[in-house]
């Protein structure tokens, strides 16, 4: 019999960029955690492509391991980068800043993000076909010769009257989630709360779709926030430039100011010039003498 060990959860938490003698590139930390230890495999985007061809694949062909004979759960992210953002207002905004640098870290986080959801939807599947594909232990350097142990959730669905009264425990192990990670309905031990209670919307779910629900708005909110970003970012550049703004017309006038006293000193040593050529004639005739 085969051995087995438990599979506690799968993530991508960072990318690197390297470079070799022909170009750069970016690599994908993917971190296989177990129980009582873990590792991390390095991956490039074209290295999830040929995982995603081969799962698709029924058996090994050209060397390269086999896969579950039919499409992964949930599809890759696009091999390049989406432009649908610079119709969108906030998304004119980023672009006409010109912060190229931020655009770009701002898409490799959200490919990361998409990426590991990749994973974790092949590790969350009721079926294990994908997982257990020596395309995807191939894949986490897992060992051949060992047997994956997930807690998968179970295809089949509770009748309504046992959805009424578990629904709100959920399992709080589902795969591809880190140790300690709690769940919809979970209690804290620290601090005792009341249990989540079902809605119509989650009551027919089973865990998969309950989590996919979940991912789906945790992406919304994500694209929100990049949105909200893009703003601000405009609006602090907006800020900054009537800043500079203000800052030149300040030395405008400081040197209108400087100009006028210039030209007062002037007059003045005119006029002092004045009285001692004639003895003030020129202002008593004028009206502008002084008054003693």
């Amino acid at each position: 019999m085969a051995q087995a060990q438990p599979l506690q959860g799968v993530s991508i938490p960072r990318y690197e960029t390297r470079t070799s003698t022909a170009s750069s590139y970016t690599v994908y930390a993917v971190v296989v955690q177990l129980p009582v230890r873990s590792w991390t495999v390095y991956r490039r985007y074209s290295e999830f492509v040929r995982l995603d061809k081969n799962l698709a694949a029924s058996a090994s062909s050209s060397g390269e391991p086999g896969g579950a004979g039919k499409p992964a759960p949930r599809a890759l992210p696009p091999r390049e980068r989406a432009r649908e953002w610079k119709k969108t207002f906030s998304g004119f905004l980023s672009f006409a800043s010109g912060d190229a640098a931020e655009d770009d870290e701002m898409w490799l986080k959200q490919r990361m993000h998409d990426l590991e959801l990749y994973l974790k939807s092949i590790v969350m599947d009721a079926d294990a076909s994908w997982r257990e594909s020596d395309a995807f232990k191939s894949f986490i350097e897992w060992p051949m010769n060992v047997k994956m142990v997930t807690s998968s959730p179970s295809p089949r669905k509770p009748t309504p009257a046992a959805a009424n009264s578990t629904s709100a425990t959920r399992t709080a192990s589902m795969p591809g989630a880190l140790a300690g990670t709690r769940t919809l309905g979970s209690a804290a031990a620290d601090a005792p709360r009341q249990a989540a209670q079902e809605t119509d919307t989650t009551r027919p779910l089973d865990n998969t779709q309950l989590f996919q629900s979940q991912t789906d708005a945790m992406d919304q909110q994500d694209e929100q926030l990049l949105n909200l970003a893009a703003i601000l970012r405009r609006q602090r550049q907006m800020g900054e430039a009537i800043n500079q703004e203000l800052g030149e017309q300040t030395e405008l006038l400081g040197q209108l100011d400087t100009e006028v006293e210039t030209t007062q000193a002037k007059l003045s040593k005119a006029d002092a010039k004045m009285d001692r050529f004639d003895g003030g004639a020129a202002k008593r005739k004028a009206g502008i003498g002084r008054k003693f």
